[in-house]
This record gives C-alpha cells, sequence and structure tokens, in this order.
C-alpha cells in the first residue's frame, strides 16, 4: 500500500513529475510510461506500470528472475525513486 506521505502529482504537475523522474530515475526512459486515461480519471498523474515493470526487466534482467519491481527500484534508486513511482500509481 501506498504511504500517506507521498506526494501526489496533479495532471499540471508533469512537468515537475518528469524533471522528478529523470532525477531520480536516470537511466530509466520515462518515455511512454504516463497513462493519460488513468490520470485523468484519477485526477493526478499515473504511469503505466506494466510499461516500467518492462523496462526494468529488460535493464535489470537477471535481478528481475529474483527480484520485484520495487526491490529493483530501492536497490539501484532508491527510497525517493520508490516513494516517486508510489505516487503515480
Amino acid at each position: 500500500m501506498m504511504e500517506t506521505d507521498v506526494k501526489r502529482y496533479h495532471i499540471s504537475e508533469w512537468a515537475l513529475f518528469r524533471s522528478n523522474f529523470q532525477r531520480l530515475l536516470p537511466y530509466v526512459p520515462i518515455v511512454d510510461l504516463y497513462d493519460g486515461l488513468l490520470s485523468i480519471l484519477n485526477g493526478y498523474l499515473s504511469i503505466d506500470l506494466v510499461t516500467l515493470n518492462k523496462r526494468l526487466e529488460n535493464m535489470y534482467p537477471e535481478e528481475s528472475e529474483h527480484m520485484s519491481m520495487k526491490e529493483i527500484i530501492m536497490k539501484h534508486y532508491g527510497l525517493e525513486a520508490m516513494q516517486l513511482i508510489e505516487s503515480a500509481l
């Protein structure tokens, strides 16, 4: 579950989210991660979890066999990066 102190990004804050994403997850391409329909329905930015998971599997194939997406993000990018991802789920 998502923690209550995680900042949600309003749809209008895409540029801020993208900037933070690129800073915290510098080697993960953000292209095509934005989920426009879910963002509109929720009223805040949402990313495509399946696409992100596939990216991480491609980047870390050995680890993805025995680690969760969350574990991979925490190991390579840290807590703040994981919180950013959680804010867009």
